[in-house]
């Protein structure tokens, strides 16, 4: 059974991600782009996209990992934003797998 408290978290989470691709449709033309910015967060590195001006996702932690655990170098909070904006560019949705972790951060 799902607790209350996990459920909530969900509907946020899928909510975000509705809000982002909704928002990113126009990203691709004219001035605006997408862009991946690394953020110096405690224990280490998070990463932001953004589309022209607009922060669309703020990421502390590794996504698909059990915990928050933030990436310990810039060049793999960095390499992992660029997957996610290769994947909205792409018209796909920003989610990541724990394969696709896995296979940009075998070390971690």
């Amino acid at each position: 059974m799902i607790k209350l408290k996990h459920l909530f978290i969900m509907i946020g989470v899928s909510s975000m991600l509705a809000a982002c691709l909704f928002s990113c449709s126009g990203c691709s033309s004219g001035s605006d782009e997408l862009k991946c910015r690394v953020v110096e967060v405690e224990g280490g590195y998070g990463y932001l996209v953004f589309c022209g001006n607009d922060t669309l996702i703020y990421q502390p932690y590794i996504p698909a990992v059990r915990g928050r655990k933030p990436f310990s170098t810039k060049e793999d909070a960095l390499n992992t934003g660029k997957l996610v904006c290769k994947k909205l560019f792409d018209g796909e949705p920003p989610t990541l797998s724990k394969e696709e972790v896995n296979r940009l951060l075998p070390n971690r």
